[in-house]
């Protein structure tokens, strides 16, 4: 039977307890796109001497499983309704204490949530649990801000034949990158006119290999583990003068940058990005539609020494 790509669905809850066919609801399904999923097994001769110049059939040993999709950058929409990608966030290393509005998402020191993960590949049903992450995400003047998200985890069970569900999407509208409020860079606000940023959380996510793992259908491995951040970035915007703002001696000196700002404007809807960077690169200069753009790249880092606050984020209300 044909599949199509228009039945394609991405449901997700915090994994709490590992299982075979987990209790992922209708409103546990959300929009996203871009989705590519697999299976990563270990390939493993067999050399033997068979009296002939023919090969056995390799053996499959461990497998693990991974997935990508891209969602939008959006709150719950209402006061009652948490943002939908809270557990994607806590499974990329990132942690909260608020269990409403507002929600501030902060590093982990101890990074151990996981999610479980379902996809639909209308009407083949693929299970992934205990998955850990990493995401970056894209803002672009005039278009909705993206997140595109990498798990990798444990492959239970085999894809298998069922039937499609049937979401209830959010409908909340996410915000257009536009008017966005407070923008500064080192404290400043005439660092010239940003037409994009990328942040890449630059999460290393180490697969974990057991001979003796208590979960007997999680084939050879257990629960992935993030082991270092290593986030970047990039910003496009028009240059300024330099006694508006010097950006190559802020390369120079590596002087390092708190930036902050707030997208959207509705309530429960609206996203306060707070970060610390240093350029990491002399600005590369471009022609974009006749106007001379700076390229800055720079590296997340963190604020003070202690760690785990090069970046942050509040859904606020």
């Amino acid at each position: 039977m044909v599949k199509l790509g228009r039945f394609q669905y991405v449901g997700w809850v915090a994994e709490t307890t590992a299982g075979d066919n987990p209790a992922v609801a209708n409103s546990d399904y959300h929009l996203a796109e871009n989705v590519q999923v697999g299976l990563e097994g270990d390939e493993i001769d067999r050399v033997g001497n068979l009296g002939s110049l023919d090969q056995m059939a390799k053996v499959t040993g461990g497998v693990m499983s991974t997935i990508s999709f891209t969602t939008e950058i959006k709150g719950g929409g209402g006061s009652s309704t948490a943002p939908v990608d809270l557990p994607l966030w806590k499974a990329s290393g990132f942690a909260t204490s608020d269990s409403s509005y507002s929600y501030t998402m902060s590093q982990d020191s101890t990074p151990t949530d996981t999610v479980t993960i379902v996809y639909w590949a209308d009407g083949l049903r693929w299970i992934l649990t205990g998955c850990v992450g990493t995401c970056d995400l894209v803002l672009e003047a005039g278009n909705i801000g993206k997140i595109n998200w990498t798990f990798t985890g444990l492959m239970r069970r085999i894809p298998e034949d069922a039937t499609n569900p049937t979401p209830s999407y959010n409908t909340t509208v996410p915000p257009v990158c536009q008017a966005v409020a407070t923008f500064t860079v080192g404290s400043e606000t005439d660092f010239g006119i940003t037409r994009s940023i990328t942040l890449d959380m630059g999460n290393e996510v180490t697969t974990r290999r057991s001979m003796t793992g208590s979960d007997a259908k999680a084939f050879g491995y257990e629960v992935p583990q993030i082991t270092r951040r290593l986030g970047t970035g990039t910003m496009t915007l028009e240059i300024p003068s330099v006694s508006a703002f010097d950006w190559n001696t802020k390369w120079k000196d590596k002087t390092k940058l708190d930036v902050a700002f707030v997208l959207g404007t509705a309530s429960y809807n609206k996203v306060t990005y707070d970060w610390d960077m240093v350029v990491n690169s002399a600005p590369t200069v471009s022609d974009t539609d006749g106007l001379l753009m700076y390229d800055i790249s720079f590296d997340l880092v963190t604020d003070d020494l202690s760690g785990n606050d090069s970046f942050s984020f509040t859904y606020n209300n």
